[in-house]
């Protein structure tokens, strides 16, 4: 009955948040590590209230109580916003949105060692492990995720730091070397004698590859973002860390 109120609350917020702001702000279509974290910095910027309704607004155009008429791409670029402006609380865990499967190597990445899966943070440098889900059933309806996420987890008030290309190859580096990283199997197979199982071959180089382009601002997809922003966003200040890298 809580979760109801809630979504009820936040619907009508979000309805209004769309009538005064006619300029959505930007969701990163071609992710790099500095557009999730310019991106991030711009839903922060706006606080929780505000957030929220913004992420509900980007749903607006469903017509389906569970939002499957939402395209992939907008429920999935939802889903890692949700996953870099909501914490999980302490000793507890956010679980990451239910939009299908990824082409990872899933029986080796617990949701324990990854825990704001499909994302990966290392040295403060945030990285997509891979996009584009694959579904047999029905998606979850992503305005649900984000009342999950708002309910069930805190909502960060600190800015994410916008890295330099080095600060991003050393990152991802770092990453590489962790502990989660080397346990993962890129081959594996389990089969049960009352029948079903799972075999899979995986390639880590192609992983690896599609990690390193995010650290390259090349391939960014916002070279800038103060635009974009609403007016009450621009009026509020970042921290200087974060400032001086935009």
């Amino acid at each position: 009955m809580k979760n109801i109120t809630l979504l009820v609350f936040v619907l009508a917020c979000a309805s209004a948040f769309g009538a005064e702001n006619t300029r959505d702000l930007p969701l990163p279509k071609k992710p790099t590590s500095f557009d999730f974290a310019e991106v991030a910095n711009q839903f922060i910027s706006l606080g929780e209230k505000e957030a929220v309704a913004k992420l509900l607004y980007l749903c607006k155009d469903s017509k389906s109580e569970y939002g499957h008429d939402i395209d992939s791409k907008t429920r999935e670029q939802i889903g890692w916003i949700c996953r870099l402006v909501f914490r999980a609380k302490a000793n507890s865990a956010l679980r990451p949105p239910r939009f299908g499967g990824l082409n990872l190597p899933f029986n080796t990445m617990k949701y324990s060692d990854w825990p704001i899966y499909p994302l990966a943070e290392s040295n403060g440098v945030y990285f997509l492990l891979a996009d584009g889900y694959s579904l047999a059933g029905v998606a979850e309806d992503p305005r649900k995720y984000i009342i999950y996420c708002q309910a069930e987890g805190i909502f960060r008030t600190d800015y994410l730091i916008v890295p330099s290309e080095a600060d991003a190859g050393s990152a991802l580096d770092l990453l590489l070397q962790k502990e989660v990283w080397m346990k993962i199997k890129w081959k594996d197979s389990e089969w049960h004698t009352g029948g079903g199982g799972f075999s899979y071959t995986l390639h880590e180089e192609s992983v690896i590859k599609y990690l390193r382009k995010q650290t390259k601002k090349a391939n960014q997809a916002l070279q800038t973002t103060t635009t974009a922003v609403t007016d009450r966003a621009v009026a509020r200040s970042a921290p200087a860390a974060v400032v001086s890298d935009l």
